[in-house]
């Protein structure tokens, strides 16, 4: 079988972390390749590429540019299978599948997104979702969110939890007791780092807590932390 994914970058996020992990598994019994519009030159591309996992690069910088559809759709013919990542792929990738003897995957990696916030988006969400042979989820609750606002739920929708490599952390040999936290992602509010910032309130004072990551919350984030007096643990 010849899989393709794709996604709009390697950049830093969940769904990045989740291909670099799933692609060199998936190679040991298929034809994997990965389709980015460009590169970033990080950590995650290196993995794949040390994995033998052939990236092709559209270099389009512009991810939200519809040019991309014919391109892809000259890539897509040689593919048994396409798993799309996030926004707006989900929509490019659907309409350049169209007509083409293919399967379609879809990746939902978070419980929400700015479109869901505008009516006119549930149309067409309806109509590219309903596109998609599967629809995976990473959680039941990124999956009851996407039904809910779709309306829709059959037996396309599946849950695939994220999974864990625990021979990474096999050097971990006895328990470790917390002084020093650490939150790796970046600040949107599905992420709800305020959550974790009010509760270093009610633990234990010598506690550290480190956020790596940015976004559009970073700088609320800091001024909950201000505002409940845990700045300088925070």
């Amino acid at each position: 079988m010849r899989i393709l994914h794709v996604i709009t970058s390697l950049g830093i996020g969940g769904a990045q972390r989740l291909l670099a992990d799933l692609l060199p598994l998936q190679s040991l019994e298929a034809d994997v390749r990965l389709v980015v519009y460009e590169y970033v030159h990080n950590d995650f591309e290196q993995t794949l590429q040390q994995a033998g996992i052939n990236i092709i690069c559209l270099n389009e910088h512009n991810f939200h540019n519809p040019r991309v559809i014919v391109r892809l759709r000259r890539i897509f013919r040689d593919y048994d299978l396409i798993h799309a990542h996030l926004f707006p792929t989900i929509y490019w990738a659907s309409v350049a599948a169209r007509g083409l003897n293919v399967k379609l995957v879809y990746t939902e990696h978070s419980t929400s997104n700015s479109r869901r916030n505008k009516w006119y988006f549930l149309p067409i969400e309806r109509f590219m979702y309903g596109r998609y042979d599967k629809i995976i989820s990473i959680s039941q609750q990124t999956q009851d969110a996407l039904t809910t606002w779709l309306g829709q739920h059959d037996n396309r929708f599946v849950v695939i939890n994220n999974g864990v490599d625990t021979d990474k952390f096999a050097s971990v040999k006895s328990p470790v007791i917390p002084k020093s936290l650490i939150m790796v992602s970046r600040f949107a509010s599905s992420k709800d780092q305020e959550t974790v910032i009010r509760a270093m309130r009610y633990i234990d004072r010598e506690a550290i807590l480190r956020f790596v990551g940015d976004g559009e919350n970073r700088h609320h984030c800091e001024a909950l932390a201000e505002e409940l007096g845990v700045s300088d643990r925070v």
